[in-house]
């Protein structure tokens, strides 16, 4: 806050995620599962401060899409990522054990993302979604690391971005 009672931004990424309890100091281990969500309404500038710190790095993967799980708060992520991009992004929802998508993936470079990727399960089955779907994994983004993202990537074969790994 200003003297006057104005609200002044926060313009660090990581100053941003630390305060909303997603990044641990130290060498204590968090579980995948413990890792709080970033909730992008509460605040819209910090939202877009993290979600343009990621884009910027995600651009080197050159993207077409951006797939998110359907999930508020990562949809939000991904429009902003996108909408800074210049490319669109796509959707994936479970309904009774089949994982459906709303949006074109076809030939396009996919990028998979969420603000944690607490396990394995929707990244393999974004990446799965993708394949079917005749599209092309160049990467997977978060805005913080886990196990989980570290050993999808692993798998995948493709690269893993996030903003505490800048």
């Amino acid at each position: 806050m200003t003297n006057d009672g104005a609200h002044t931004p926060v313009t660090d990424p990581v100053t941003i995620l630390a305060a909303a309890g997603m990044l641990v100091d130290g060498p204590q281990e968090v579980l995948d599962e413990e890792i709080p969500s970033f909730d992008t309404f509460s605040d819209p500038q910090a939202t877009t401060t993290v979600a343009r710190a990621l884009a910027t790095d995600v651009a080197r993967l050159e993207p077409q899409v951006i797939l998110v799980w359907d999930d508020p708060d990562e949809c939000v992520l991904a429009h902003v990522v996108a909408l800074e991009l210049g490319i669109r992004w796509a959707r994936a929802y479970d309904d009774s054990g089949m994982v459906h998508v709303v949006g074109d993936l076809e030939g396009s470079r996919a990028v998979l993302l969420a603000d944690a990727f607490r396990t394995g399960y929707r990244l393999r089955a974004l990446a799965e979604v993708v394949r079917q779907r005749g599209g092309h994994l160049v990467g997977a983004a978060a805005l913080v690391p886990s196990q989980a993202l570290a050993e999808a990537a692993q798998v995948l074969g493709v690269p893993s971005i996030t903003i505490e790994g800048r």
